[in-house]
C-alpha cells in the first residue's frame, strides 16, 4: 500500500513539473560577507570587543544558475546551484613594535578569511503582478550548503608598509551546513522568452562555519545580483 502511494505521488510530481514552465537564469552577484557572533559563555565580553573592534566585513561574490518552475502567474518554485564565497577580515594593531614573524618585524597584521561553498537552494517565489513586462518578486526558503575550500591570507605590515604575506589552510570548517535564503527584486521581460532579473539577495548559515576559542562564526552574505533568464 505504501509503495503504491509513493508511486502515485511520484507520478503526480513528475506530471506537475512536466506541465510547469521553466526559466533558466545564469547570474552573478556582488556580496558583502560577515558573521554573527555565537559567543562562548566564559568569553562573552571579550568576544563582543573582538567582534566590534577588530573584525570587518569582506567583499565577496556569488555566481551560478537558477531554475524557476512557474506554476501560476504569482507562484514559482526556485532552485539551482551556486558558488558562494564567504568570509571576514581581521585587523590586529599591536602596541608593541617589533613583533617578529618569518624573520620580519611587524606592528599590524591583516587577516582575510575565505570560505567557499556550493549552495543548492529551494525557495518559493511570489510575484507581485502589475503588468506583463515588469514583475516585482520576493523569494524565501532554505538551502543545503557544502564547503569545498577554505584558506586564510595574512598580510604583515611595519610602519604602514607590507613586509610579507602568507597563505595558510588552518580551518576545521563544518563541511555541510544549511542556509536561510531571502531574495527580492524584479524581472523585466525583454522578449517573449528572454528576461532580465535584478535583485537584492541575502542568506545566512544556520550553523557555525567553524569554532574559535572565543566564539562560533555563523557567516552571512548580502548582495546585489543580475541574471539573464531564458524560458523553455
Amino acid at each position: 500500500m505504501k509503495k503504491s502511494i509513493i508511486f502515485i505521488f511520484t507520478l503526480l510530481l513528475i506530471s506537475t513539473f512536466a506541465k510547469a514552465q521553466i526559466t533558466i537564469t545564469p547570474f552573478v552577484q556582488g556580496d558583502m560577507s560577515h558573521f554573527i557572533t555565537i559567543a562562548k559563555s566564559d568569553f562573552k565580553t571579550v568576544a563582543k570587543t573582538v567582534r566590534q573592534d577588530i573584525t570587518q566585513p569582506k567583499i565577496t561574490y556569488s555566481t551560478g544558475i537558477m531554475l524557476n518552475y512557474v506554476f501560476s502567474e504569482k507562484w514559482e518554485l526556485k532552485t539551482g546551484v551556486e558558488f558562494q564565497d564567504m568570509g571576514d577580515r581581521y585587523k590586529f594593531n599591536f602596541d608593541v613594535i617589533g613583533i617578529t614573524e618569518n624573520g620580519q618585524d611587524y606592528d599590524v597584521l591583516e587577516e582575510l578569511n575565505h570560505f567557499q561553498f556550493i549552495n543548492i537552494p529551494i525557495q518559493l517565489q511570489y510575484n507581485f503582478i502589475n503588468d506583463k513586462k515588469s514583475i516585482p518578486f520576493i523569494a524565501f526558503g532554505l538551502g543545503w550548503n557544502r564547503n569545498i575550500n577554505n584558506y586564510s591570507t595574512k598580510e604583515y605590515y611595519n610602519n604602514q608598509k607590507l613586509v610579507f604575506e602568507e597563505k595558510i589552510n588552518e580551518f576545521d570548517v563544518q563541511k555541510s551546513n544549511f542556509t536561510f535564503n531571502l531574495d527580492g527584486g524584479f524581472r523585466q521581460q525583454l522578449t517573449e522568452k528572454l528576461n532580465l532579473n535584478l535583485f537584492l539577495s541575502g542568506n545566512i548559515l544556520l550553523f557555525s562555519t567553524f569554532n574559535s576559542t572565543l566564539f562560533g562564526h555563523r557567516h552571512f552574505n548580502i548582495g546585489l545580483g543580475v541574471g539573464l533568464g531564458y524560458t523553455i
